[in-house]
C-alpha cells in the first residue's frame, strides 16, 4: 500500500498552470501560490519577451533548485514512492555553501554534486525522502552514470549501500525540450539481493513527426523486464556488485548490455562460391579478349585466313 507519492516541481507547476487558467491567475500569482521565493518570481517578470512555455520551464529549473536548497521542513516524509524529472546539469551552490556537506541528505555520500552539475543533488534529495520500503524513479542525464570525480564517489556510495535497483536507457527525443537519450535511475531501500539491473530500451520507440514516442506495448515490455529481473540478450542484464565495483562504479547501460549487431550476416561459404564463379567468368572474358587482340594483330594479308 503506497503511503504517499511526492509531487515533483515539474508536475506541481503543470497543475498550477492549469489552475492559473481556471482561476484566472497571473503567472506571478500562481508562483506565489506555491510559495516560490521572490528571486524565482522575478524570472517571470524580467523576461517579457519569453514565451509562456519557455517561462514555465525556466521557472521549473529555479523551483527545482530551491526545493533542494530550501526543502520544506513540514513535508510528510518519508515516502513509499517518488517519481522525479529534475532539470539536467544545472548549476547550484554546492561547495560554495559550507553547510550543505553537513545536510542530512548529502552528508552520507561524503561529497557534494559538482557546482556545475546538480544532477546527483536531486538524486540524493529524493533518496533521503524514501521510506525503508520505498522506491524512486528519477529521469537523469546519462553523463552522471560514467563521469569521474565527485559523481563517481556518489555512484560508489549508492552502489555500496545497495540503493541502485535498475538503470534504464531510453531512446533519444522522447521528452519535451530535449533530444538527448536520457536514463531512468530506479532507487530502492528494500532490495533482496546485491545485483543491479540494466535495461537497454533505446530501440523501443515509434517515430513521430517531431518526437519519438513510447507505445503502450513498449512500456509493457520494459515493465515486464523490470519486474522479472530475468536476463535477456541485448536487452537486460543483472550485474553483481563486484563486477560494478571493478568497473570503477560505472553505471552506464552500454557497459553491461551488449548492443545487438544489426549488420548483415555474411555466409563465407556462399561468398567463396560466388567469388569462384566470378573468377571463372573473368578468365573466360580474358581468353575471348586475347583471341580478339591476336586476330587484330595479324598482318593485313593474313586476316580472315584468306589468300591471293
Amino acid at each position: 500500500m503506497i503511503k504517499q507519492v511526492i509531487r515533483t516541481p515539474m508536475q506541481l507547476a503543470m497543475v498550477l498552470n492549469g489552475q492559473r487558467k481556471e482561476l484566472k491567475l497571473s503567472q506571478k500569482e500562481a508562483a506565489e501560490k506555491v510559495g516560490l521565493l521572490p528571486k524565482t518570481i522575478s524570472v517571470l517578470e524580467n523576461d517579457p519577451k519569453r514565451s509562456k512555455i519557455e517561462s514555465l520551464f525556466k521557472l521549473l529549473s529555479s523551483l527545482d533548485i530551491e526545493m533542494v536548497l530550501q526543502p520544506k521542513k513540514d513535508d510528510d516524509k518519508p515516502f513509499d514512492a517518488i517519481v522525479s524529472n529534475p532539470p539536467y546539469s544545472v548549476k547550484w551552490l554546492g561547495s560554495d555553501d559550507p553547510t550543505l556537506i553537513n545536510d542530512e541528505r548529502f552528508a552520507p555520500a561524503g561529497v557534494l554534486a559538482p557546482k556545475s552539475k546538480a544532477d546527483f543533488a536531486f538524486v540524493l534529495h529524493a533518496l533521503s525522502y524514501l521510506s525503508s520500503k520505498g522506491r524512486a524513479a528519477i529521469v537523469c542525464f546519462p553523463g552522471i552514470f560514467y563521469r569521474g570525480g565527485a559523481e563517481k564517489k556518489i555512484r560508489q556510495y549508492l552502489v555500496d549501500n545497495n540503493y541502485v535497483e535498475t538503470v534504464i536507457s531510453l531512446a533519444p527525443n522522447l521528452f519535451f525540450g530535449t533530444t538527448i537519450a536520457v536514463n531512468i535511475l530506479v532507487l530502492s531501500k528494500h532490495k533482496t539481493d546485491t545485483t543491479t539491473q540494466f535495461i537497454d530500451a533505446s530501440s523501443l520507440f515509434d517515430k513521430k513527426t517531431n518526437n519519438n514516442e513510447l507505445s503502450d506495448e513498449h512500456i509493457k515490455q520494459i515493465m515486464q523486464a523490470f519486474d522479472s529481473k530475468e536476463n535477456v540478450e541485448h536487452f537486460t542484464e543483472s550485474v553483481e556488485y563486484d563486477r560494478i565495483a571493478q568497473n570503477d562504479y560505472n553505471l552506464s547501460v552500454s557497459s553491461y548490455v551488449e548492443a545487438k549487431d544489426n549488420r548483415e550476416v555474411i555466409d563465407i561459404d556462399e561468398l567463396n562460391a560466388e567469388l569462384k564463379t566470378t573468377v571463372a567468368r573473368i578468365d573466360r572474358l580474358r581468353a575471348d579478349i586475347d583471341a580478339i587482340v591476336a586476330e587484330i594483330d595479324l598482318p593485313a594479308g593474313r586476316q580472315g585466313g584468306g589468300g591471293e
